[in-house]
């Protein structure tokens, strides 16, 4: 632990972010929760908790979304060679025929990565975001689009006839007994993050504010200790503490590679390519076999089956003071990015060291 606060400390006086909370993990056994540092720098200052709850950006696209959708093959109703035209229909008519739900979860639909136009809310931005045509045919070209994952969540709808939410919180959140994870915007609590939305509480990703309803890109809300609890779940093959949320199997399909050949390796939503990637912050010490995603406003998590284990780094990279003194923004946010790396390998290092 003590190893452990000096390598976050240093990237807190570097000015990565204002504060920091890590989780760790081996098989079903949660190791460790460390917090650092401020969970708010606006007056009046408050420090960072080991309950500290995150708006968790992208990682809705993983822990909900692509849970969700698991949850919903195993009905027998969807498989990832179903043409999502069939799913959704009409009116949309910028869905490609030949579109179908493994290139929406490999972001390899070819749609881009625009958003809504600025201004509409509720449903005219949803469906200005959803009438917007693909750029290239599905299956030859990958983009990181969170309009997949909004589809994704649609899909979900869809084919429960049960608001996305709400499937969620029933088949997911609740079953995990992950107590503080669920769909925001949030009242304001002692225990909020300041993670770059105007009002503490309130949802970061412009997207999910404009739509005004849980969509499956962005929008959860959640604390280290709940997504360890996710974690868990899935290096035990969808199940926890005797409640089962995935079969084994499913939990596979989620976790293997699912891309079209030549093209970066992606799960369902799950990021598994070994490429040097600092958006999603994936720790170099990693197995061939590790999952996870990372979180634009500052969080990431990271599964290693190989090994058993996991970590959780949430931090609130987008309250930093250095970021609103960097000439470059990009850069600075990369390299809040490859401090959350840093802090990921310290963690899988000293595991891997304690049990040999």
């Amino acid at each position: 632990m003590q190893q452990l606060k000096a390598v976050i400390d240093r990237e807190l006086a570097a000015g990565f972010f204002p504060g920091c909370v890590v989780a760790w993990g081996r098989g079903e056994a949660l190791q460790g929760i460390c917090s650092r540092g401020l969970a708010q720098r606006a007056s009046p200052a408050r420090e960072m908790l080991d309950d500290s709850v995150f708006d968790v950006a992208s990682l809705t696209k993983v822990v909900a979304t692509a849970t969700a959708l698991g949850c919903a093959m195993e009905s027998g109703k969807l498989s990832l060679d179903t043409q999502v035209v069939d799913v959704l229909g009409a009116p949309l008519e910028a869905l490609p025929s030949a579109l179908t739900l493994r290139h929406v979860v490999t972001h390899s639909s070819g749609f881009d990565n625009a958003k809504p136009a600025p201004g509409l809310r509720g449903d005219a931005a949803l469906a200005d975001w959803l009438s917007v045509p693909a750029a290239a045919p599905p299956g030859t070209q990958f983009v990181y689009a969170c309009k997949n994952a909004v589809l994704g969540s649609l899909i979900v709808e869809a084919t429960t006839g049960i608001p996305f939410a709400v499937y969620c919180q029933d088949r997911v959140f609740a079953p995990l007994g992950m107590i503080d994870t669920c769909f925001g915007p949030l009242e304001p609590s002692e225990r909020m993050v300041s993670c770059g939305a105007k009002e503490l509480g309130q949802i970061s990703d412009e997207p999910a504010c404009a739509i005004g309803r849980p969509i499956g890109n962005a929008g959860v809300f959640s604390t280290a200790r709940d997504l360890s609890r996710f974690a868990r779940m899935m290096l035990n093959g969808g199940e926890l503490d005797g409640v089962r949320v995935l079969e084994p199997t499913t939990v596979r399909l989620l976790t293997s590679v699912q891309a079209p050949p030549g093209l970066p390796e992606f799960g369902v939503y799950w990021n598994m390519d070994q490429a040097p990637d600092p958006y999603h912050s994936r720790p170099g010490s990693c197995s061939s076999s590790t999952y996870g995603h990372g979180g634009y406003t500052g969080q990431s998590l990271w599964i290693d089956p190989s090994h058993g284990d996991f970590v959780v780094v949430l931090s609130n990279r987008l309250c930093a003071k250095g970021l609103q003194e960097a000439p470059d923004r990009y850069t600075f946010l990369t390299e809040a990015n490859l401090a959350r790396v840093r802090i990921g390998e310290a963690v899988f290092a000293e595991m891997r060291v304690q049990t040999g």
